[in-house]
Order: C-alpha cells, then sequence, then structure tokens
C-alpha cells in the first residue's frame, strides 16, 4: 500500500500549486528532453495506434527514449528492437482497447480501464532486466501520453513505498490510480500544460511534482 496517501495527495497538490513552474530549471534536459519532444510529436502525427505501433520507425523512437530515459543503464536493460517490435504486435489487442477508452486522464473509467492494464502488464515485454514496471509505465506515457504517468524508481517508487523494488502490477495500478484521483483535483491544468518544456501533459505534470518533491525531501 502507498505510503500516507493523503499526506502525499496534500503534497503533490501543494506543489503542483507552488512550484511546478521549476521543474524546467530543476530537471534534466538534452537528449531525453529532445528524444522526448519527438515521440510525443509522431505520436500525435499518428492517431491510430494500430498504425503507430506496426510502424518501425516509431517502435525505434520509443526504444531510442527509453535509453535516453535511463532504461539501459544501471542494470536495465532493454530488449533488441525487434523484440519489443513483436511484443507490440502480439499485443496489439489490448493497445486497440484503451484506444477505445480514450486517451484522456480526466474522461476514463478506472476500473474498466484495470484488467486491460493487468493483462497488458503480465504479456508486454520491454526488458531483458527486472525493471518491468518502470519500463511498462513509461512506455504506456509515450504511447498515451494523456492517459498514463511515466513512472521511475529513483523518484516514484521512493515517494511512495520508501525503496526502489520494482515488481508487481498492483503497485503500478496504486500509483495509476493515485495519478487518477490527482488529475480530478480542482487543478487549473491548462494554466500549467505548455508553459514548460516538461510540462506536457496532466499525466507528466503530475510526475513532474513528483519530481520535485522528492528532490526537496533529500
Amino acid at each position: 500500500m502507498i505510503n500516507n496517501i493523503q499526506k502525499r495527495k496534500e503534497e503533490i497538490l501543494e506543489t503542483l500549486k507552488n512550484k511546478i513552474h521549476t521543474i524546467d530549471e530543476n530537471y534534466r534536459s538534452g537528449k531525453s528532453l529532445e528524444k522526448y519532444k519527438a515521440v510525443l510529436k509522431n505520436r500525435k502525427s499518428e492517431k491510430d495506434v494500430r498504425k503507430y505501433l506496426l510502424n518501425e520507425n516509431n517502435v525505434f523512437d520509443i526504444y531510442k527514449t527509453l535509453e535516453a530515459w535511463d532504461m539501459n543503464k544501471r542494470g536495465a536493460k532493454l530488449r533488441k528492437v525487434s523484440e519489443i517490435k513483436l511484443s507490440f504486435e502480439k499485443n496489439i489487442g489490448y493497445f486497440i482497447k484503451l484506444e477505445k477508452m480514450g486517451d484522456d486522464i480526466l474522461k476514463i473509467n478506472l476500473e474498466n480501464i484495470k484488467p486491460i492494464l493487468e493483462e497488458l502488464y503480465d504479456k508486454l515485454h520491454i526488458m531483458e532486466s527486472e525493471a518491468k514496471l518502470v519500463a511498462f509505465s513509461k512506455t504506456l506515457h509515450f504511447i498515451f501520453p494523456n492517459l498514463f504517468m511515466p513512472m521511475d524508481r529513483k523518484n516514484t517508487l521512493n515517494y511512495f513505498y520508501s525503496n526502489s523494488m520494482d515488481v508487481s502490477f498492483d503497485k503500478y495500478y496504486e500509483i495509476f490510480s493515485f495519478s487518477y484521483d490527482i488529475a480530478h483535483e480542482n487543478v487549473e491544468w491548462n494554466k500549467i500544460i505548455g508553459k514548460e518544456k516538461w510540462n506536457t501533459t496532466i499525466p507528466k505534470i503530475i510526475d513532474n511534482a513528483i519530481i520535485l518533491k522528492m528532490q526537496e525531501l533529500r
């Protein structure tokens, strides 16, 4: 279970209100931001998730962005691009089901989406190493940037669980549910989205608030 969930919500809402505009000056830039922006642009230009994921160039861009986001170092090891592409192809039906529910965290039904996510979490293979939760969350964010929040060990898992153990779907879904709850709070998202380079979508903004809060706590 998430540690002190009500306190966590209050902290993130306070960070969204007072500090979220500082993300660019307090977070990395360079290749990680450049690759991320390119993935978002390509995804926006191809709205059909099936066509998007069956395009080898898009899969390669996802791979390179995962790499830029530290998924191929410090013990994390990505599968080959061809293997990731094959996993997308095998699981394309789940992505289509998610697409039909809508790429918008403000509009989806949380309980309806859970069984699809659980199946996809089990069957989608991105990593050779054990960093499944992190890779899964980042990959889904690239594909559905307005719906799913990216997660990492250093910030997300430490913030919610006081450790970086990266294991179960239950943890992933608890954090996703937390992001859903924050998204539906009384936050003026339109005044935040796009004002800084990293504040791209509501899920990423919530991730940014977690990053900023963890920097403060260290």
